[in-house]
Formats: C-alpha cells, sequence, structure tokens
C-alpha cells in the first residue's frame, strides 16, 4: 500500500512540474506576462525627497 501510495504521489508532483513548464512556455512564447507593476507618473515639482 505505501508504494502505491508514493507512486501516485510522485505521478501527481510530476504532473504538476509538467502543468507549470508547459504554462510558462505558452506564456513566454505568447508574451503574456503575469507580473503587471504600478508606477505613479513622474512629477518634477514633487522634488527629490519625499
Amino acid at each position: 500500500m505505501c508504494a502505491t501510495k508514493k507512486q501516485l504521489l510522485q505521478s501527481l508532483e510530476l504532473r504538476n512540474r509538467v502543468v507549470v513548464f508547459v504554462d510558462w512556455m505558452w506564456s513566454y512564447f505568447t508574451y503574456e506576462r503575469a507580473l503587471r507593476l504600478i508606477v505613479r507618473p513622474y512629477n518634477p515639482s514633487e522634488g527629490e525627497g519625499r
């Protein structure tokens, strides 16, 4: 029974790694970036220090 559980967990782990890899490759080649940056516009009247 223990060997069966170990094999099942290993197959699930491998499947998860494959899914993540394929998802990453698809995003890389289609330029669908998950990272989004929120940047304030530069306002020179604010000065250097805040």
